[in-house]
C-alpha cells in the first residue's frame, strides 16, 4: 500500500525496495521467536 502512494516510478522502486527489506527484518523475528519459544513454533511458520 506503501508503494501505491508513490510519487514516481523511482520512488515507487525504493519503497518496494524498503517493504522486501521489512519482510525479511520480520520473517528473520519469526525465525528467532520460534528458536525461543518452540510452542510458538507451528503459529511462526504460519506467517
Amino acid at each position: 500500500m506503501e508503494a501505491n502512494q508513490a510519487e514516481s516510478k523511482k520512488d515507487f522502486y525504493h519503497k518496494i525496495k524498503i517493504c522486501l527489506k521489512e519482510a525479511n527484518e520480520t520473517k528473520y523475528w519469526l525465525q528467532m521467536l520460534s528458536k525461543a519459544d518452540p510452542t510458538c513454533s507451528e503459529m511462526c511458520r504460519k506467517y
